[in-house]
């Protein structure tokens, strides 16, 4: 199993993330109120403060321009275009239509209503 995060890798996401890890292939669906429910069980609930609290005790705060820094010491820098360069450098790049392309090869694709369809 892959971890993706959003930044949306958790090192998103994968989430759109580091920050929201989902088991490939997967789905992450909207709550509603800025965080996502995950098909491997787990859960992000947003700070109110453009980041999140993770279901696994992790965390990514906003940087205030656009990225986060991750509990573990991690960060995803937004690249200006709706994507992200992450720490671990890899990178997650805007494809247009709300999801995201990685640099491992997998996607993230909107569904449309704020969560996200996985590929591995």
């Amino acid at each position: 199993m892959k971890n993706h995060t959003l930044k949306i890798s958790a090192s998103l996401m994968l989430l759109i993330c580091s920050s929201v890890a989902v088991a490939d292939p997967g789905y992450s669906m909207s709550d509603g109120m800025g965080g996502y429910y995950n098909s491997d069980g787990s859960s992000s609930m947003s700070d109110g403060m453009g980041g999140y609290y993770h279901s696994d005790g992790s965390s990514s705060m906003s940087d205030g321009m656009g990225g986060y820094y991750h509990s573990d010491g991690s960060s995803s820098m937004s690249d200006g275009m709706g994507g992200y360069y992450h720490s671990d450098g890899s990178s997650s790049m805007s494809d247009g239509m709300g999801g995201y392309y990685h640099s491992d090869g997998s996607s993230s694709m909107s569904d449309g209503m704020g969560g996200f369809y996985h590929s591995d």
